[in-house]
């Protein structure tokens, strides 16, 4: 049986996660998804 191992985020980690989901919220509200500029370069 293999060890066991334990990660954690150090606080630059913990930060930098809140930066991440900063821009994940902004892609949402600014960014089409990908399916929908597919279907419209397909229909042109």
């Amino acid at each position: 049986m293999p060890p066991r191992t334990s990660y954690e985020l150090t606080a630059g980690g913990e930060a930098l996660q809140r930066v991440i989901d900063a821009i994940a919220a902004w892609s949402l509200e600014h960014l089409r998804p990908p399916a929908a500029a597919w279907g419209e370069a397909a229909s042109s």
